[in-house]
């Protein structure tokens, strides 16, 4: 059970990474103070019509939530850790 319970942390550590840099890239893109680049485009735009990004999609658990549901499930995930 341990060794599931830190693969299962790295996978998750990972997907959080994944979605900070990604978010704060496209923050920090719609500031203008860096350009985005085509996948952080693409993110902005599958989170705006509501559907979990592909470029989190290889850290991410299986899920055909909307994004806003899907990260609310995904707090809730890492607070059970």
């Amino acid at each position: 059970m341990n060794t599931i319970l830190v693969q299962e942390l790295a996978r998750f550590n990972k997907l959080n990474h994944a979605i900070c840099t990604n978010l704060r890239n496209i923050i920090m893109g719609f500031e203008g103070t860096i350009l985005l680049s085509k996948d952080d485009e693409e993110a902005s735009q599958q989170m705006f019509m509501g559907k979990i990004p592909d470029l989190w999609k290889p850290w991410s658990y299986p899920s055909l939530k909307p994004v806003g549901s899907y990260i609310k499930d995904l707090k809730e995930r890492i607070a059970f850790f």
